[in-house]
């Protein structure tokens, strides 16, 4: 268990160190909302609901669909092409172990993403929180892991880097 913390703290000094990385899948949704709200804030409503929740919840997946699917999808892919998981293989510590503190960062950043984005909701747009938190916790879990799970399907498929970043900009696009 200790190799498994010692792990994930390596991965998330490598996740927040990347400005790339921490940008576009962590600050991105966050700006957006921060942007749409101003914009679509506590004025509308959509079927007597405020706006601001919608776009919340709208945000809130896509920061787990940016995390979760392209950010752990381009981030093995590159790892791969560059021989850092060859390297990884050929030292003491177990595969499992190493891919475990991965997507353990991931489910980091994204709790993290989720918690600035439901302040943010919730104090500036004047959005609704959810009225069952457990099942609100569930919920973001379970799709992360669906997304991280298709991430990790993608690196499989596909040989490159750059195929990887344009593969998952398509579903990771908002509308």
């Amino acid at each position: 268990m200790r190799l498994f913390f010692h792990e994930l703290a390596a991965q998330q000094r490598i996740f927040w160190r990347s400005r790339e990385a921490a940008f576009f899948t962590f600050l991105l949704p966050i700006i957006f909302l921060v942007l749409l709200g101003s914009i679509y804030g506590d004025r509308d409503t959509i079927g007597g609901v405020n706006a601001g929740t919608y776009l919340l919840a709208g945000l809130l997946g896509y920061g787990i669909v940016s995390t979760a699917f392209a950010g752990l999808a381009i981030q093995l892919v590159v790892r791969r092409e560059s021989g850092v998981l060859k390297r990884v293989r050929g030292t003491p510590l177990p595969p499992r172990i190493y891919m475990s503190a991965v997507i353990g960062s991931t489910l980091l950043v994204i709790g993290l993403e989720a918690v600035v984005q439901l302040l943010i909701g919730r104090f500036l747009i004047d959005a609704d929180l959810p009225q069952s938190p457990g099942t609100f916790i569930f919920t973001l879990l379970l799709g992360t892991v669906a997304f991280a799970a298709l991430g990790l399907a993608l690196t499989g498929l596909v040989k490159s880097g750059f195929w990887t970043e344009t593969l998952t900009l398509g579903p990771n696009r908002p509308s």
